[in-house]
C-alpha cells in the first residue's frame, strides 16, 4: 500500500519485457536498465548563481539560471520599481531586459560594439545593450532561453570527479 503503483507490465511489448530482464551493474548493484538516474539532472548551484556560458559566434555571455526563487524575487522587485504595485499592463520584454542588465548576465567575453570596438562588461554597458528594444526578441530571447534550459546548468561529471579526488 505504501509503494507507488508501477505500470502494468503485462500490456508492454515483448521487446520491453525482454529489456526488463537485462540488467546492468553499477557498483555491484543489479538493476533493470529502464530506471532513470536522478544524478543526470543534478544542477550545479555555482553555475546557477555565477552564470552558464552561452557562446554566440566568437563571443560568450554568462547567464544566471532563470526560474530560481532568486530570479522570481528579482523580477517582482523590477516590476514594482518600474510599474508600481498595481499595474494594468506590464511589458514582459522590458522586465526581462531589465533583469538581464541588472542581474541575469554576470559577464561577457569578446563582445564588440556596433563600431567594432571591444565592449567590456559593466552594468552600464549591460543596460545599454539589453535595454535596447532592438535586442528584445533576438539577443535577449537567446539569453533567456539559455537561462531556462536546465541542461546548461547540469553538474559536470568532470567537476564531480575532481571533488572526489580532493576528498581522497
Amino acid at each position: 500500500r505504501g509503494r507507488p503503483r508501477r505500470c502494468n507490465r503485462n500490456k508492454l511489448s515483448n521487446i520491453y519485457e525482454y529489456n526488463l530482464n537485462n540488467t546492468t551493474t553499477d557498483k555491484g548493484v543489479k538493476r533493470p536498465f529502464y530506471f532513470m538516474k536522478l544524478s543526470l539532472y543534478k544542477e550545479d548551484v555555482t553555475k546557477q548563481e555565477s552564470g552558464s556560458p552561452l557562446y554566440i559566434d566568437d563571443g560568450c555571455f554568462y547567464v544566471k539560471r532563470v526560474g530560481t526563487a532568486e530570479y522570481h524575487k528579482q523580477i517582482e522587485e523590477l516590476r514594482k520599481s518600474e510599474y508600481g504595485f498595481a499595474p494594468k499592463e506590464v511589458d514582459n520584454n522590458l522586465l526581462l531586459a531589465l533583469w538581464l542588465s541588472e542581474y541575469g548576465v554576470t559577464g561577457w567575453d569578446d563582445i564588440l560594439d556596433e563600431e567594432g570596438y571591444e565592449l567590456n562588461f559593466s552594468r552600464r554597458n549591460a543596460r545599454i545593450v539589453f535595454n535596447n528594444p532592438a535586442f528584445y526578441l533576438g539577443l535577449n530571447s537567446l539569453l533567456i532561453n539559455h537561462g531556462s534550459d536546465y541542461a546548461n546548468y547540469l553538474f559536470d561529471a568532470v567537476s564531480e570527479d575532481i571533488e572526489q579526488i580532493k576528498k581522497n
